[in-house]
């Protein structure tokens, strides 16, 4: 596994965390900034290892 892979696992599963944390808290603006900052890098990512490959 590449270390392209790796930091994409890894914000998958951070994305995964933020989704699942969610639905505990009272505001979920913070949240969903952060969700959508992580989903922004998981795909500029995907886009790296698509070229990359």
């Amino acid at each position: 596994m590449s270390e392209l892979e790796k930091l994409l696992s890894e914000y998958k599963e951070t994305e995964r965390c933020i989704e699942l944390g969610m639905e505990y808290l009272n505001d979920k603006d913070y949240a969903r900034g952060k969700l959508d900052l992580v989903r922004v890098i998981i795909a500029d990512l995907e886009r790296l290892s698509a070229i990359a490959e």
